[in-house]
């Protein structure tokens, strides 16, 4: 009989005599595959001791104060023999009372993988902390652009940021003819850039300069383009929310590298948006005067105005000038109440030089003026602004003035919007995020409380393949020999297959390509049904995997000119979050805002410039900037960020290593069909177990055995199990900790 020790918050609990601690534990179980599982407790049952009632502080009175907490899990161990076998969490789930006194506490101890579900709760993404400012930046045409191209550095890690090729609203495609195309024909989409090449057949254009070669109106623009993040720092957010760190084992890997979300929750243009946003002007540097400086002064950004030389009342005459020094862009200026955030005046939106004046009243120094400036645009604008405060006694004499302007004499303040990123994210819950990555990466965790290990104290999450492929680092070295500890009189060995079809589901798709790929085909592209052959089994149970994620099939743009000798395909890859019917004048479907999407990001580089060998058509994107600013000129985008189902490029024999579909399906990028040699989810990561589930040979066998301390101390749930010749994986496991007794349940290895 082993000794186990229960200690709550630090302090050892009583437990019954001749009480059995029963833990049950299981990493997957093949009747629910898509979930993961923890070590818990049935019903233990502790004592209504002085010590247990201190520890629970007499939950039975309610009408203590401040009592114990029921609805919130404290920490708690699992001793056996004096040295720490289990970390988790204890629940209180009810008192039962003897002749109205309580007589026991009935409890439940979890492992502390349910930190995941506990610290996370109901929490949105959009809820975490983590991402409150961390990863916000201008919202501007030169850093969307920057993002697009490049990718976006922040928080200290490269390329967090990215704007990738899909569009919330216009559709975009390849026309060599460009602005020669036939009336009808021409869309704002087009995304050619019409480079100018002596000798060859481009667009006409002036020489001299090849910019006007290119159209302003047709091409890409910063409105065209939303952000997507690095699916890992969402990942390192839930980790700051949770305070407990995952191993890298799955997050540091190729699968998960490139992997992005796209933020897409709001359809309207970024300068739309961005017209929202307001820029507080600061570094004000007095100008003119001198004697008021004690009187009216700027601390950073808040201009303060009282007088204390008499009780008298003063009058504050207030005069701001902006003057525009760049190109026009419509603006609104606002005098802000520092105490209250009341606007105290809003000018019109203009797009002119402004001067306003105002008055503020100051009874001596009882109540300072202390207020703030704000400009509000639809772009960046750059501007001059000063302010000139005259200070009239009440008869209206002039006591003094005093002139300040932002900057440097002379200088200039640009305005722009931020775009705070977290507004951005989709509506999904923390959890609901990761457990969708779970089911698609067919993933394992635990909570590693062997202080002999490395990653002691952090969650272990990788793919179930690789769980069991590391078990001979195990303190047991990875195979347990039951042979001698198997109960013989009494065993049940059951079928292994508790379903004979598994549908491995995305979300509806509700985008264009998408939809045209269920109606022309049948299926949803993406998705995958695996069944077992129907001459092998006589009933039909399904199993469905549903993730919370969008699915989008990608095209690589194809040239619609037909006229061309050379071979039609371009080195663009884009994806439509849109649907319906299409406008006959724009060109555009109506844009939808789908599930949170993931997909995979890979930067093009180096598109090609017209040349004689492709027909003098040039293969790089058609940038427009400063659209509708009535100065728009174009630039040829050679570098960019194309949205992916796959990791990476592959070739026309070589796969990519990784793909989001769950089934196989012809490459969008390489447009060749794989077939079984295709990176699919299914492939990768669940068709090792799966294909052992739906063996004709595999067993569900059920023993009762009586397992040494040593056994009970040191096992893993990724061990296997030897049976005379058989191995066996470990499909749950239930021990009593006092007697080492276990019910296991194994299922056999099939063996070549």
């Amino acid at each position: 009989m082993q000794n186990v020790e229960l200690y709550i918050n630090g302090q050892r609990a009583d437990l019954f005599d001749n009480d059995r601690v029963t833990l049950q534990s299981s990493i997957q179980d093949i009747r629910d595959i898509q979930k993961v599982f923890t070590d818990y407790t049935k019903g233990l049952s502790l004592p209504a001791s002085k010590t247990n009632n201190k520890i629970f502080k007499h939950f039975y009175n309610f009408d203590i104060v401040g009592g114990f907490n029921a609805r919130k899990k404290e920490s708690a161990e699992l001793h056996i023999n004096y040295a720490p076998f289990k970390i988790g969490k204890i629940a209180l789930n009810s008192v039962n009372m003897r002749n109205n006194k309580p007589f026991s506490y009935n409890v439940t101890f979890f492992s502390n993988i349910l930190e995941l579900s506990d610290r996370l709760g109901s929490k949105l993404l959009s809820e975490l902390p983590y991402l409150r400012g961390t990863y916000d930046h201008d919202l501007n045409e030169a850093t969307i652009k920057e993002g697009f191209e490049d990718g976006l550095d922040l928080n200290g890690q490269t390329n967090s940021i990215i704007y990738p090729l899909i569009s919330p609203k216009k559709r975009l495609y390849f026309d060599s003819r460009g602005s020669s195309a036939p009336v009808g024909e021409i869309f704002s989409g087009n995304l050619y850039h019409e480079s100018f090449v002596a000798g060859g057949g481009g667009a006409t254009c002036n020489p001299s300069d090849p910019s006007s070669c290119a159209s302003t109106t047709q091409g890409l623009t910063w409105n065209d383009l939303k952000p997507a993040i690095r699916a890992i720092h969402v990942i390192e957010a839930i980790e700051d929310q949770i305070n407990i760190d995952f191993t890298r084992d799955f997050f540091g890997t190729t699968a998960f590298d490139n992997l992005y979300l796209w933020l897409n929750t709001n359809p309207e243009d970024n300068s739309e948006i961005a017209e929202e946003q307001n820029a507080v002007l600061t570094n004000w540097n007095l100008y003119n005067g001198t004697s008021a400086i004690n009187q009216i002064f700027f601390t950073g950004e808040n201009l303060n105005m009282f007088v204390n030389v008499t009780p008298e009342t003063y009058k504050y005459e207030l005069t701001w000038n902006v003057s525009i020094t760049g190109t026009p862009v419509p603006y609104v200026g606002k005098i802000i109440d520092n105490a209250t955030n009341q606007v105290l005046f809003q000018f019109e939106e203009t797009t002119a030089n402004l001067q306003v004046t105002r008055t503020f009243i100051n009874y001596g120094s009882i109540n300072p003026v202390n207020i703030r400036f704000e400009i509000t645009s639809t772009g960046s604008l750059s501007f001059n602004s000063n302010i000139k405060i005259d200070i009239l006694s009440q008869t209206n004499v002039l006591y003094d003035s005093v002139e300040y302007e932002t900057g440097i004499s002379g200088g200039a303040v640009s305005t722009q919007g931020t775009l705070e990123l977290y507004k951005q994210f989709p509506k999904i819950k923390a959890l609901d995020f990761l457990t969708g990555i779970w089911k698609m990466f067919n993933l394992t965790a635990y909570y590693v409380d062997d202080i002999r290990d490395s990653n002691y104290g952090k969650i272990y999450v990788d793919t179930l393949d690789n769980y069991y492929n590391s078990n001979t680092s195990n303190p047991l070295g990875g195979v347990i020999d039951l042979q001698n500890y198997i109960d013989v009189t009494e065993s049940v060995i059951d079928s292994a297959l508790p379903y004979t079809q598994i549908n491995f589901k995305y979300q509806e798709p509700d985008t264009l390509l998408a939809e045209q790929h269920l109606e022309k085909f049948g299926y949803v592209f993406g998705n995958e049904e695996y069944s077992e052959l129907e001459e092998n089994v006589d009933n039909e149970r399904q199993y469905d995997i549903n993730v919370p994620f969008a699915h989008f099939k990608y095209e690589r743009l194809l040239d619609t000119n037909t006229s061309l000798n050379t071979t039609r395909d371009t080195l663009i890859q884009w994806g439509y979050s849109a649907s319906g019917d299409i406008n006959e004048t724009t060109g555009d479907y109506t844009s939808v805002i789908s599930a949170p999407l993931l997909f995979y990001a890979i930067r093009e580089t180096n598109l090609p410039v017209a040349s004689a060998s492709n027909d003098y058509r040039d293969g790089r994107i058609n940038w427009i900037n400063g659209l509708g600013t009535g100065s728009a000129s174009v630039y040829a985008i050679e570098n960019y960020w194309r949205p992916s189902n796959s990791n990476e490029d592959g070739t026309t024999s070589i796969p990519p290593q990784y793909t989001l579909n769950f089934d196989n399906e012809i490459d969008e990028w390489q447009s060749v069909d794989y077939g079984t040699e295709a990176g699919s989810l299914f492939k990768n990561f669940y068709s090792n177990y799966i294909s052992e589930v739906f063996d004709a040979q595999r067993r569900l066998s059920k023993f009762t055995c009586h397992l040494p301390i040593k056994i009970v101390q040191n096992f893993k749930l990724n061990d296997y199990i030897k049976i005379q010749f058989h191995l066996f994986k470990i499909n749950s496991i239930k021990i009593d900790l006092n007697s080492g007794k276990a019910e296991i349940e194994l299922l056999n290895i099939i063996q070549d």
